[in-house]
């Protein structure tokens, strides 16, 4: 006790405590709680009640189940355990979790979407960021242009497929990215506008 100097019972902070169940093994190597601060309050990996965290744990079947401080959760059948759930611009949704020295991102089935290296260059899914930071600072990323992420993510597998068997010849005089901006803009213009 902070004010008597008295020694309480060993515990955890409830929110990891309230966590453990019958059958089930509190991971604490993959739990976090920390706290949340004006700048990331808007976290993509979610914040409530002025905290960060992640709570997770083994269930008797194998699977994982986490679940953030703001009530979001996952259950990832065996395999890598997720270290927290990324919101991103449109609702999407999507699991990370550890890949050797990467990351990965996984839908909702748990199927490995990508990859990146942290501290590294990532081209394929990170273009134009000099590298991506250790997911616990991931608390500080915000989207470049939410409206053209979340213009792109309402895009249909329907209209991608429209657009790619429409795609006009080579040597039409157009280069490929005018090419691909007058397809898009005969589907969507808010998607034009993000290509």
């Amino acid at each position: 006790d902070p004010a008597t100097g008295e020694r309480g019972r060993a515990s955890l902070p409830g929110f990891l405590e309230d966590f453990a169940a019958d059958g089930a093994e509190l991971e604490l190597a993959g739990c976090d709680l920390r706290p949340a601060v004006a700048a990331t309050e808007g976290s993509p990996l979610g914040a409530a009640g002025g905290l960060h965290g992640w709570r997770l744990r083994r269930e008797a079947d194998g699977s994982w189940l986490g679940e953030g401080v703001d009530g979001r959760r996952v259950r990832l059948a065996a395999g890598p355990r997720p270290v927290g759930l990324l919101d991103l611009p449109g609702g999407a949704r999507l699991t990370v979790g550890p890949a050797g020295n990467a990351v990965s991102v996984l839908d909702a089935r748990g199927v490995v979407l990508g990859r990146v290296a942290p501290e590294q260059g990532c081209p394929e899914y990170a273009a134009g960021t000099p590298l991506v930071p250790a997911v616990p600072w991931w608390h500080v990323l915000r989207p470049r242009d939410e409206a053209g992420s979340a213009a792109l993510r309402a895009v249909t597998r329907e209209a991608v497929d429209a657009m790619i068997a429409a795609v006009p010849p080579e040597g039409d005089g157009l280069d490929r990215r005018e090419r691909l901006a007058a397809l898009v803009r005969g589907e969507r213009d808010d998607v034009a506008a993000a290509v």
